[in-house]
């Protein structure tokens, strides 16, 4: 045997090896098919990246989550790793091969055949898991946490056959940002729009999260049982035991709870495709929409919050019945006074309740105290002497998905004192305003990022009129039993006057805190204290700070919502600017409406009027 055929036997003996060696594994199915398989991606959080080598980048920014060193931009490399990890000789027990529980088991089903795993870990916290079936889990919005304006979802897995009154048995998987640190509100919310927390998966008893959200927060809760088999949750659930403490970057908007959770749900099936939907923005109620669109519901329920609970109480009974009920939750003794006692056994039962309920509602926000105590075991007491009282839970509101789409298109007409007649077009990137339909939104809230207005005048001149990098309003009644604070923030840029007594495009920061009062059953009044930072070349110097007031009306009425609204500024520059606006909305139907907006603007050698009138289409 030459030399030369000695030595070609010898390059290629490693080759050789490996293919004998792997013959079940590598050989067949082919590697290259499989590694761009819709369900490997999907296992490896793939998605399309021009800036990729292989045209794929993974969404997972943990090393740890990967078992080849380009794992995280080559589905083959990634894939090659993993089947030659699982085909080392038995037992097959280490902690990286039993980390990957979905992978091993898909594989399999692709046809290779590997040694059996041996994690007892993993078999645990299965038995603890007992996943049979999936519940997305939607609370409404909070806008008191700038992380949850929008609402959240979060995954619960059930046991099999449990029982409505044994949801404790359950999980929930949530995915959240981890702060680091002790940052602010306005820092949290700055850095969950930018990116500056990593995102983690984390697991915890459903109780904890129905104290956290339904009772310390008051947010219901809707929750959307999945048709998901129990082969297909176990198959997600596994999937979810690969991601603990794996870290992905978060973000706000796009890469936050619901899609992320929209990843998971989609190793239900290799077809099922949930997350394209969302290249830009993943709102929380848009994501239970897709859902639903996918014919993944099996049927929903409603869970209360505590205050929801306790305005159902108090809704029946009269001012004087609701001024009664606070005492009695103070002063227990009150329910033998005459006030009281004179009343149907039934009417004390409700108002017995109903302070019941209060105190129960207040101890959801702080440390229970002795004399709390005393007086609810008194309350229960009370309520003991007289007969049997059932109060039927509150009715379910409009669902959050069958509130208008979250983006929106308007096409205005109107005119100017100073510039005459303009067409408007108007866009908003995402949510709604507190003239929107109302159906399937908290009451009293606004938030709005990206809204755009341009207008055309009548010599075809063309003008950026408004752009609202966000606004923020949270506008809730005050009363004896609930003591919201109302708040807004807005920030953007928009047209208004200077010194020289023209308008400017002013780039302006804006905040206000304060109250809202109920006046009827459908309208109240608000004031808060402003202040207004303001950059307007129009100025002197063109930074200027304004404190001021921000007061009016808000209404519902049977063609949809009305606003009158005044602003009152006082810049330190002497300038005092006053605009008063009056906006109606007719709600045509889910997703389409008529908005008047009446505008007046006075400050020194300047003031103006406009009128204006557009159709809103929400998509």
């Amino acid at each position: 045997m030459s030399r030369f055929l000695i030595s070609a036997l010898v390059r290629q003996l490693p080759a050789m090896l490996l293919c004998l060696f792997s013959t079940t594994t590598f050989a067949t199915p082919a590697i290259e098919p499989l590694a761009y398989s819709t369900m490997w991606l999907k296992l490896g959080h793939y998605h399309s990246s021009l800036m990729s080598p292989s045209g794929y980048t993974s969404y997972v920014d943990d090393a740890a989550f990967f078992i080849s060193k380009e794992g995280d931009n080559n589905p083959q490399a990634e894939l090659a790793a993993t089947i030659q990890l699982f085909s080392q000789p038995e037992p097959l027990s280490d902690s990286k091969a039993c980390r990957f529980q979905a992978r091993y088991q898909w594989l399999t089903e692709q046809g290779y055949t590997f040694p059996s795993l041996s994690c007892p870990e993993y078999d645990n916290w299965r038995q603890q898991l007992q996943a049979h079936s999936v519940t997305l889990a939607f609370p409404a919005a909070y806008m008191n946490s700038p992380s949850s304006m929008f609402g959240h979802t979060f995954l619960r897995f059930d046991p099999e056959n449990i029982a409505e009154d044994s949801l404790w048995l359950s999980w929930a998987v949530n995915f959240g940002a981890t702060p680091e640190g002790d940052d602010n509100s306005i820092l949290y919310a700055w850095k969950g729009v930018a990116g500056g927390y990593p995102g983690k998966f984390a697991m915890m008893p459903y109780y904890r999260k129905l104290q956290e959200y339904n009772r310390l927060e008051n947010r219901d809760i809707w929750e959307y049982r999945l048709n998901l088999s129990p082969e297909q949750t176990a198959f997600i659930s596994s999937h979810i035991w690969e991601l603990r403490d794996i870290r992905f970057d978060y973000f706000f908007i796009d890469e936050n709870c619901s899609f992320r959770l929209l990843e998971l749900l989609e190793l239900a099936a290799p077809d099922l495709d949930l997350t394209s939907h969302f290249p830009v923005a993943a709102i929380p109620v848009d994501t239970v929409r897709t859902v639903l669109n996918a014919d993944l519901v099996e049927n929903v329920h409603y869970r209360p919050s505590n205050a929801t609970t306790l305005h159902h109480y108090l809704a029946p009974l009269s001012p004087s019945e609701q001024a009664l009920v606070y005492e009695m939750a103070l002063d227990p003794d009150l329910m033998d006074s005459e006030a009281v006692a004179h009343l149907p056994a039934q009417r004390q039962a409700r108002m017995i309740q109903s302070s019941y309920k209060y105190l129960r509602y207040e101890v959801n926000k702080q440390f229970r105290s002795p004399e709390t105590a005393g007086n609810s075991l008194a309350l229960l007491r009370g309520l003991n002497r007289l007969p049997p009282h059932h109060i039927i839970p509150p009715v379910a509101p409009e669902k959050p998905e069958q509130g208008h789409d979250t983006s929106m298109l308007a096409l205005g007409a109107g005119h100017h004192k100073g510039l005459g007649n303009y067409l408007e077009l108007q866009g908003r990137f995402t949510y709604h305003d507190l003239l929107d339909n109302r159906e399937g939104f908290p009451p009293g809230a606004e938030i709005t990022f990206g809204d755009l207005r341009i207008r055309g005048y009548e010599d075809n001149y063309w003008q950026l009129e408004q752009l609202d990098i966000i606004s923020i309003r949270s506008q809730y009644p005050r009363n004896r039993f609930f003591k919201p604070l109302s708040w807004q923030v807005k920030t953007g840029l928009e047209r208004q006057p200077g010194s020289d007594g023209k308008e400017h495009l002013a780039a302006h920061l804006n905040g206000g805190a304060g109250i809202t009062l109920p006046m009827t059953a459908n309208s109240q009044w608000f004031g808060l204290a402003t202040l207004r930072l303001e950059h307007n070349s129009g100025f002197d110097r063109n930074m200027q700070l304004a404190p001021g007031i921000n007061t009016g009306f808000s209404s519902h009425n049977p063609l949809g919502n009305w606003r009158l609204e005044w602003q009152l500024d006082q810049f330190l520059n002497g300038e005092l600017r006053s605009t008063v606006t009056l906006g109606q909305h007719w709600e045509l139907n889910r997703n389409n409406g008529l908005r008047l907006d009446v505008r007046y603007e006075d400050q020194d050698s300047f003031n103006n009027y406009e009128l204006s009138l557009s159709w809103r289409h929400y998509f």
